[in-house]
């Protein structure tokens, strides 16, 4: 399967939508009918709007946008170990901080 990438989302939203109405798809979605319109024509979506996409199409968006998501680890273990002028409590709770961001965005915060 080729990766998934912003110039082919709206194929996927086509397809994803099969034989079912624009108007639900875009209620479903939460955009307007005229946006679902645009983007399965392959317009590019505004950050919000990619938000909501990728929740319905079940979809990554690091892995849209080409990031490679790193170990959660990585950014508390390495990244912030990695500036000597942080103390190990001040990365500690930089990491939290930044964990507790991706949980927010992401929609997993308890």
């Amino acid at each position: 399967m080729a990766p998934v990438t912003l110039e082919n989302l709206g194929r996927l939203l086509r397809e994803r939508r099969g034989k079912r109405g624009m108007r639900e798809a875009a209620a479903e979605i939460g955009v307007s009918i005229a946006t679902l319109s645009r983007l399965e024509a392959g317009k590019l979506p505004d950050i919000e709007t990619f938000k909501r996409l990728c929740a319905w199409l079940d979809l990554d968006a690091g892995e849209v946008l080409g990031a490679r998501a790193a170990p959660k680890e990585t950014l508390r273990g390495v990244h912030l170990k990695a500036n000597r002028t942080l103390s190990p409590a001040t990365a500690a709770a930089l990491g939290e901080m930044i964990m507790a961001a991706d949980r927010f965005f992401s929609g997993t915060a308890g």
